[in-house]
């Protein structure tokens, strides 16, 4: 009777109306408001200020911060559904391999100012009396620094499945879409959610460079944090930069409490060593929210009910051995090959026509040698810059995932120091360089760093915290230390996640060129020489040919490069999966 008597006042506990209830209603509220405002300002008129530096009056500050999240918020739900969609591709379709992933390698590399060049006219062309076609151009931008990101996440996940894992698809008779639910995705989760912070932390970075966009005689000053910190700079108004900084870290710490916090948590469910031990502890308020509110069960119920239906039905075929899951070789299998060859190929060849065509009736060959000189040095300024940021972070961060405690205190604090924007260094950068004579090719360089270290932090830590228990084990009992220990135990087992990390710095480096090797403070500019600087003084003064020609020197030593070391190195890694 008296278990019976407890249950019942369980029940009706659960039953009265409780904070939690409220605050589910509050979120979906201001949900509602805000996809109502933004798409209002979206149909909103082209305002005759468009082309003017914005406001530098703090009491802006909440508006454009608001507008910049929504932005980068869009670009993360595209980013994301991009990602899983094209990695699963990727690592399924062995004809469209290497030539996706080769695609991504490039992509990942072009400048944002390659994309605002080629893609503003085109949005705008969508829309062109309202503001959103200029948004689009903007949100699309954000997107590109984000996606590739997590996209190699997703992708090098699902390639290093450790067998034992596969082998569940045939003895469940999993379906395709049954395998992706319950073995591909779960196992991506951990690595994602790590990578989905650090793409969140890129988007600040090159949100001054999407929101304030200097093309030849056309300026766009959208409302937001970037279009700010860019007119502060303009006006080498210090104020309005410190203002910035104070509403950025404002930014950082909420979102770091409210969201990524509670998604690290979540996602430890998701490790494959059950033994590991978790990093942080799990008692966050959107857990408890899912928990106590009705209302946040009655908004899911849809959502359980489809992942329901989808887990419950077949669809597609059921794998019943695991040989099965290999697909059956085919009579025409040379003959798919060289189609697929052919079809490459022939696209490939048919652009690159028609660059050579643009081409040679704009620049001169004497400019092609200038360019080809210029990306030499800037790769080389990029390789020494990765193997000096590599050298001093990997042992940093290597301590900090295997020290949970520490992993808890430095998370917030290393995720706050990467959504800075490198811009607002740009006073200290100039000054310090004027004032002691220094040479900018190479104290520049110091912006090269700013914007490629987070993405090793990040993915070391996250393959130290993935580390398996019984590996720790085998070091204890074995007692391996010092070289042997690194060389043969631990750098082994973080590989995949350390060239996640490393490619995307590759990447990021190569992106980041606009800004490292082109800083500007008022009426003071600090060039470095490389490519970067030509591709910034090209689209500053909107000479598309030069743009063209900058872009592709980029690709070619990036092919090169990515030829040459990255994917035999990725090729390694995956040979390694049994250690995992």
């Amino acid at each position: 009777m008296y278990a019976k008597h407890l249950a019942f006042k369980k029940k009706a506990r659960q039953q009265i109306f409780n904070i939690w209830d409220l605050l589910a209603i509050i979120l979906v509220v201001w949900f509602f408001i805000m996809l109502s405002n933004s798409m209002s300002y979206m149909r909103s008129p082209l305002p005759e200020s468009l082309g003017t530096p914005l406001s530098l009056d703090p009491k802006h500050l909440p508006e454009y911060i608001f507008r910049s999240i929504i932005r980068v918020l869009i670009a993360l739900f595209a980013s994301i559904i991009f990602s899983i969609i094209y990695a699963l591709i990727a690592a399924k379709n062995k004809y469209l391999q290497k030539a996706m992933i080769s695609l991504l390698d490039i992509l990942q590399s072009i400048p944002i100012l390659g994309y605002l060049s080629f893609t503003m006219t085109g949005f705008i062309a969508l829309a062109p009396t309202t503001m959103l076609g200029i948004e689009m151009a903007v949100i699309f931008t954000v997107f590109t620094c984000q996606v590739w990101n997590i996209t190699y996440s997703i992708y090098q996940s699902i390639i290093t499945i450790p067998e034992s894992i596969k082998n569940t698809d045939a003895v469940f008779k999993l379906n395709p879409v049954q395998r992706f639910l319950l073995i591909e995705l779960p196992y991506a989760i951990p690595p994602l959610v790590w990578n989905i912070m650090i793409s969140v932390s890129a988007s600040w970075f090159f949100v001054v460079a999407s929101e304030a966009i200097i093309e030849g005689n056309n300026n766009f000053y959208l409302p937001g944090i970037g279009a700010y910190i860019a007119s502060a700079i303009d006006a080498q108004n210090l104020n309005a930069i410190f203002y910035a900084i104070g509403a950025l870290t404002i930014v950082i710490l909420l979102y770091d409490r409210l969201c990524f916090r509670p998604l690290v948590n979540w996602s430890e469910k998701f490790k494959y060593d059950l033994n590991q031990q978790p990093t942080i502890l799990h008692n966050s308020w959107n857990e408890k929210l899912a928990k106590r509110s009705r209302v946040a069960h009655f908004l899911w119920y849809p959502v359980k009910k489809i992942q329901t239906y989808l887990l419950s039905h077949r669809f597609g075929t059921v794998n019943n051995t695991r040989a099965a899951m290999e697909p059956k070789p085919s009579k025409y299998e040379w003959l798919k090959r060289i189609m697929w060859f052919m079809a490459i190929t022939s696209g490939t060849c048919y652009a690159f026509y028609k660059i050579a065509i643009f081409l040679y009736y704009t620049v001169t060959f004497d400019e092609i040698k200038h360019t080809l000189y210029l990306g030499f040095i800037t790769t080389i300024r990029i390789l020494v810059i990765m193997v000096l940021t590599t050298i001093f972070w990997l042992p940093i961060s290597l301590y900090i995932g295997f020290s949970p405690k520490l992993a808890k205190i430095v998370q917030p604090l290393a995720l706050m120091l990467a959504s800075f924007p490198a811009n607002i260094l740009f006073p200290l950068c100039v000054y310090l360089i004027q004032r002691y004579n220094l040479n900018p090719d190479i104290w520049l360089s110091v912006l090269f760093i700013l914007s490629i270290q987070w993405y090793l932090v990040f993915n070391i830590i996250s393959g130290a915290t993935m580390f398996p228990q019984n590996l720790r084990e085998i070091v204890k009992s074995f007692d391996i230390k010092g070289v042997k220990l690194m060389c043969k135990v631990i750098v082994p087992a973080i590989l995949p996640y350390f060239l996640v990390g490393a490619i995307t710095a590759w990447g990021s480096a190569w992106n980041a060129t606009i800004i490292a090797e082109f800083a500007k403070w008022g009426e003071t500019t600090l060039e470095a020489t490389g490519i970067g600087q030509y591709v910034t003084v090209a689209s500053n003064a909107g000479n598309m040919p030069k743009i063209v020609l900058g872009i592709l020197v980029m690709l070619l030593y990036i092919e090169i490069f990515n030829r040459l070391f990255w994917r035999p190195i990725f090729r390694y890694a995956e040979s390694l999966e049994q250690l995992k």
